[in-house]
């Protein structure tokens, strides 16, 4: 069994607001998580809150970060890992690619 049951997930890109916690159950389905099953719900958030993110104004000390038309897409983001940062608070590592 996993240490947890449910993760508190923390979205943010730079220049936007950040998305509230985000609760990702890990036995969505009745099945035990794998990696593959938590990367998937993870990624599926992410791609969520940059949907988001992109019908709100940048701000402006963070114009290279813009998503969206003119800027990053989904595309662009490598997810590399989640990263464990306090208790059960997670966060997404990423790598972006021009």
């Amino acid at each position: 069994m996993a240490p947890y049951g449910i993760i508190k997930l923390y979205l943010t890109w730079p220049g936007y607001p950040p998305h509230d916690p985000i609760y990702v159950d890990l036995y969505d389905g009745g099945n035990r998580p794998t990696r593959a099953s938590v990367a998937l719900q993870a990624a599926t958030h992410f791609l969520r809150y940059i949907e988001i993110c992109k019908i709100h104004k940048i701000h402006p000390t963070a114009s290279k970060w813009k998503l969206g038309q003119g800027g990053l897409e989904a595309r662009n983001i490598i997810f590399n890992k989640l990263i464990n940062t306090y208790e059960n608070v997670w966060q997404i590592d990423c790598d972006v690619t021009i």
